[in-house]
């Protein structure tokens, strides 16, 4: 994602039947810096990783892989 640099940052996960199991804004100013998202309550699998700033969408096939 580029030029949103004060945007607010909206990241949800969602599960392959469309559910939502994240869900966190965050403030903008994060552009270059690497997001961690603590999803050790999920089980291992696919899940789909979705990011809005301002009019801009992210969406990316994520695999969680849990110990």
């Amino acid at each position: 994602m580029e030029n949103v640099p004060h945007a607010t940052l909206k990241i949800e996960v969602f599960n392959l039947l469309g559910e939502q199991v994240y869900s966190n804004d965050m403030a903008g100013g994060l552009v270059n810096t690497p997001i961690r998202l603590d999803l050790s309550n999920l089980a291992s699998g696919q899940y789909l990783l979705k990011i809005m700033a301002g009019t801009q969408l992210l969406v990316k096939r994520i695999v969680v892989e849990s110990d």
